[in-house]
């Protein structure tokens, strides 16, 4: 499959269209990075090969954060459900966390130490 993919993009200069194609081979295939960037190298060029590393890294280490704010904010719904019963249930449903690991940490740590649920309503509501 990789063979056929990159002989039809052999000599093409659009980096748009090579990173473009990169992302969805690494992503729907089980193909390793290397092998990617092996047979990138092979069929278009050494310089489209170095763009093949760059877009699978920028894709590692976007789904890594996405990955730890994901964990994150279990974390914290899990941790109000254990800390508020079903008030911290209802509680959970009722807010929008954000999206981003850092704020998400804060949250966390901040929650750790709260022991009201009004004290994590505030907190959790942007209050």
């Amino acid at each position: 499959m990789l063979e056929e993919i990159f002989h039809e993009l052999h000599g093409v200069k659009d980096k748009y269209l090579v990173s473009t194609v990169i992302t969805y081979v690494f992503a729907v295939t089980m193909h390793k990075e290397e092998q990617i960037v092996k047979f990138v190298e092979e069929q278009i060029s050494k310089e489209a090969g170095e763009e093949a590393k760059s877009t699978m890294d920028r894709l590692l280490d976007r789904g890594r954060a996405e990955g730890r704010a994901e964990g994150t904010r279990n974390c914290i719904e899990e941790l109000v459900r254990f800390k508020f019963g079903g008030e911290g249930s209802k509680l959970i449903e009722s807010v929008a966390l954000p999206k981003d690991h850092v704020s998400l940490s804060t949250i966390l740590q901040r929650l750790l130490r709260i022991s009201d649920i009004e004290d994590a309503r505030k907190l959790l509501s942007g209050d």
